[in-house]
């Protein structure tokens, strides 16, 4: 099986290249930093396309063109240069925020709201083009929307959460509900995917749904720390105005059961160890 990769320095590109590499594929990574047009798919059987630009400023008129250019336009037309040279599957990397920041149980017939994101907004309208390429057995289109990632080496808000809490001894005691994906598990969803062909629009996550606070149990005792939950802290929490930030670690945002894909590869407490201890 020969693959390719759009997005030279991806985080879940490399890291799904390693575990196709393991699993005896031909894999090969490229960058579409400047086009596509010197990358030949001839041969090629599936594409992965990473390439995306994701927490840049929103603010200029130039920063929304380049988000519609590199998160829409280049997955549109990666889309169909991979088509027309013969490509059966193309993996798309889309994300959970096309349903909106806001704290909510997302169910199988919740619509997508990307509201003033542009980079959830970029990622919707990528998606539509997609979709109208399918056809059939000919060219599968598969679209992820998956959560926050985390793993060894992992960018955002997980790094953050981690260096929190190892320097602070307390944490608030809140008793939330997050879609969380450790990245080996996406990587073996993947693979999957491209065993089965497998089209269509998936909500991948780990198998199982946690709280804030018992990430931040698992994140200390894999790393050697001592951490006492407040049920005080978790109280001023959820009687304060929240911002967007506190928010975002301490509401509710998950896949209900009418729509996740839950992947049983590697629990969480074990993905956990494995981040923590770059392993």
């Amino acid at each position: 099986m020969k693959v390719i990769i759009v997005g030279k320095t991806s985080y879940v590109g490399t890291n799904v290249r390693d575990f196709l590499v393991k699993k005896g594929f031909d894999v090969n990574m490229v960058s579409a930093r400047n086009g596509i047009k010197n990358i030949d798919f001839s041969g090629v059987d599936v594409v992965i396309h990473c390439a995306a630009i994701v927490h840049k400023k929103e603010r200029k008129k130039e920063d929304k063109l380049k988000y519609m250019s590199v998160n829409k336009t280049l997955a549109d037309e990666t889309a169909k240069k991979a088509k027309s040279q013969g490509v059966s599957q193309f993996i798309f990397l889309s994300s959970m925020s096309l349903y909106g920041n806001t704290c909510q149980t997302i169910h199988k017939n919740t619509k997508t709201s990307p509201g003033n994101s542009m980079y959830a907004l970029s990622k919707k309208m990528a998606e539509d083009i997609l979709l109208e390429n399918a056809s059939d057995d000919n060219f599968i289109v598969t679209i992820l929307r998956p959560p926050m990632i985390y793993g060894k080496n992992c960018p955002g808000n997980y790094r953050r959460l981690s260096a929190f809490i190892k320097k602070y001894p307390f944490f608030p005691k809140i008793n939330n509900k997050k879609s969380l994906l450790y990245i080996e598990n996406l990587s073996f969803f993947i693979y999957q995917l491209i065993e089965n062909k497998s089209g269509g629009i998936f909500r991948p996550m780990d198998k199982e749904y946690v709280s804030t606070s018992y990430m931040a149990e698992v994140i200390a005792k894999a790393s050697g720390k001592k951490i006492k939950l407040s049920a005080l802290l978790g109280f001023m929490i959820k009687h304060t105005q929240w911002i967007n930030i506190v928010k975002k670690a301490f509401g509710s945002l998950y896949y209900d059961d009418d729509c996740a894909d839950k992947i049983d590869y590697i629990t969480f407490e074990e993905a956990i160890e494995k981040t923590e201890n770059n392993q």
